[in-house]
């Protein structure tokens, strides 16, 4: 037994496997060791002999199930067949039964690194930890558990971009998994929050080119690592966040003063029915708040409706949008230009995505894409856009995933043409070659030629940037708002979550401004004839007949601020007189000014009781000037 055992582990370490046969006949004088079986599967996986390997280590297994090493071989089959996901089980299973083996928590770590999803990430720099712990002079351990603490600032001087982030003081250790742009202290500047395995991040932007962490001082300490969004979810004029995180849902609540407090319970948003793994805003139902739609880690989706205040109610089985499972992300976007907000849901499991056409509220599923749509089938979709890729005012789409049975594999992104009817067709054809799937997509004229472009993330975190050429033939219309930050409290400076319509002959267009900037394609018309913005506190504003081809600056103007005095004559209300007075005594003059000035004591303040025939009581309060 000895000498055939030995003749075959020379003949393995020659890189001759075909004359490893020696432990054929450890075998027959030894059917019940596992070794006997565990060596001639290492020799068919050397040799490329996939499915003879697996046989081999099955028997394996079955001689003693308990053996870490012989699991290990087992997961490398799985592996080298394409069947990653049974490797991991294989290897979770076996790391149960032989905590801890160093190599299997090796390799289970390399497995999650390749993951895209957060919690894997996580799992991953938890599986390296007591690797680097037991071995400590173990380098490619310990550099692959330190490798995931830098991060990169990259400024963009006209489509050339240099990194910056060591000037402008970003730095911190632990992986980090997204980052978001948002303006929560409404200071006109973009500060940042970045989820990271240890403990999120808040970075406040000074304006000079420098950012700050705050996040002690924030109320922010977490360290849940799911998508996050910044919107004004409690209609108070700041910017709210909310994490669709792995275990609970997090809703820190802007105080407006720099401090955030965690309610999401409170809120209604915890997200008891399933773990949350993705999350978009806007106003579905066309009532004038923010409402959210959620997908959970089980794949099921949820949608809550605002009831103000920062309260919200789940109403998914009402809405036509309840999903058994297995979704995976979520982009929101008006695809058929009837002025409502629909989704595009992609799937893990292999099917093609799905897309809900908003009819006010209620939801119906579209399937006049789905033949388009399947040439997605065996693909996870891991992350999605709408974007108007050809200018023609039409949200084209793009999904970015992985192949099911392997992350590295090419051609897991996919591009869709709008028809200009909102149906889609196939168009992946017009994307450059890539070398892997992608988990992250992002959208942007970083070039500013007037045609949107891609940035991709791949599945084994490589950044791409996809450059688009011949997008602009068509003409194009950028928008940005630019909210009071004194005088009014009921906009945030950038207008997240306002509304933009652009009307250009019979070409109509509604974008949700969840980015500072939005981007509208006007086909070959020369020009439009209205862009329309509706504030987040429901004021319109338009801009008539704005050039082609240019960027512009819509700047809120305050409305709204002279009430009138009206009285009951004991038939009707009449008016009386106009009221007109800097602020209500105890306000501040500007609500938003750094200066906290307040109205003079002698502001006088009038209440008017009066009684109507349709209610019980009317009471209106005014404040005048002094007499």
């Amino acid at each position: 037994m000895i000498i055939h055992r030995n003749l075959g582990l020379a003949y393995l370490e020659e890189n001759k496997p075909r004359e490893a046969a020696e432990f054929q006949t450890l075998i027959e004088l030894a059917p019940r060791e596992p070794l006997g079986y565990a060596n001639p599967g290492l020799t068919y996986l050397r040799m490329g002999q996939i499915e003879s390997a697996e046989k081999w280590l099955q028997e394996a297994v079955k001689q003693a199930p308990d053996h870490p090493d012989i699991a290990l071989l087992l997961a490398k089959a799985y592996e080298a067949a394409g069947r990653e996901r049974e490797a991991l089980r294989a290897l979770e299973i076996s790391l149960k039964k032989n905590s801890p083996h160093v190599r299997t928590l090796y390799q289970l770590a390399q497995y999650y690194l390749n993951t895209p999803a957060p919690e894997a990430q996580k799992k991953a720099e938890e599986n390296l930890t007591p690797v680097v712990n037991a071995l400590p002079g173990n380098v490619a351990a310990y550099l692959e558990k330190e490798k995931n603490s830098r991060q990169y600032l990259f400024a963009n001087d006209h489509g050339v971009f240099a990194d910056m982030a060591a000037q402008a003081g970003l730095a911190h250790a632990g992986r980090d998994f997204s980052a978001r742009f948002a303006d929560y202290d409404n200071d006109g500047f973009l500060d940042l929050f970045i989820t990271n395995a240890r403990a999120n991040k808040l970075y406040r932007n000074t304006g000079a080119g420098l950012f700050r962490e705050v996040t002690a001082a924030s109320g922010i300490r977490t360290n849940a690592t799911g998508q996050t969004v910044f919107a004004d979810l409690d209609h108070d004029g700041d910017l709210d966040l909310l994490i669709a995180a792995g275990a609970q849902n997090l809703f820190y609540r802007n105080n407006s003063d720099g401090t955030f407090v965690e309610m999401a319970a409170e809120a209604g948003l915890s997200g008891e029915k399933g773990m949350s793994r993705a999350v978009g805003f806007g106003d579905f139902n066309d009532d004038g708040d923010m409402d959210i739609f959620m997908i959970n880690q089980n794949g099921s989706t949820r949608y809550y409706d605002n009831l103000r205040q920062g309260y919200f109610r789940d109403i998914t089985e009402h809405t036509g949008l309840a999903t058994a499972g297995g979704s995976g992300a979520i982009a929101v976007g008006d695809y058929n230009n009837d002025g409502n907000l629909d989704f595009l849901v992609t799937d893990l499991t292999g099917k093609p995505p799905s897309l809900f056409r908003n009819r006010g509220g209620v939801f119906e599923k579209d399937t006049r894409s789905d033949s388009a749509f399947a040439s997605s089938r065996r693909m996870a979709g891991l992350d999605a856009a709408f974007f108007d890729a050809d200018n023609d005012g039409f949200l084209d789409l793009l999904i970015a995933g992985a192949a099911m049975d392997s992350l590295a594999k090419p051609g897991a992104v996919r591009l869709f043409y709008n028809d200009g009817e909102g149906k889609y067709w196939e168009a992946s054809s017009l994307l450059p070659p890539l070398p892997e799937g992608g988990r992250q997509v992002e959208v942007t004229d970083y070039d500013n030629d007037g045609d949107m472009d891609i940035f991709l993330a791949g599945a084994r975190d490589n950044l791409q940037l996809l450059r688009n050429d011949g997008g602009d033939m068509n003409n194009y219309l950028v928008v940005r708002l630019a909210g009071l930050r004194t005088g009014s409290g009921k906009n945030n400076y950038f207008g997240i979550g306002s509304k933009v319509e652009v009307k250009a002959g019979d070409l109509n267009q509604v974008r949700l401004m969840n980015e500072p900037i939005a981007h509208f394609g006007l086909g070959s018309r020369e020009r439009a004839e209205l862009v329309r913005v509706v504030w987040s506190n429901g004021v319109a504003q338009n801009w008539l007949n704005p050039e082609r081809n240019q960027t512009i600056v819509e700047s809120q103007i305050l409305k709204g601020s002279c009430p009138w005095l009206y009285a009951w004559n004991g038939e009707r209300y009449e008016f009386v007189t106009d009221v007109l007075w800097t602020s209500a005594l105890g306000m501040p003059l500007g609500i938003m000014g750094k200066e906290m000035g307040y109205a003079f004591a002698n502001s006088r303040t009038i209440i008017v009781f009066g009684f109507a025939p349709t209610c019980k009581f009317t009471v209106i309060i005014f404040f005048m000037p002094p007499t």
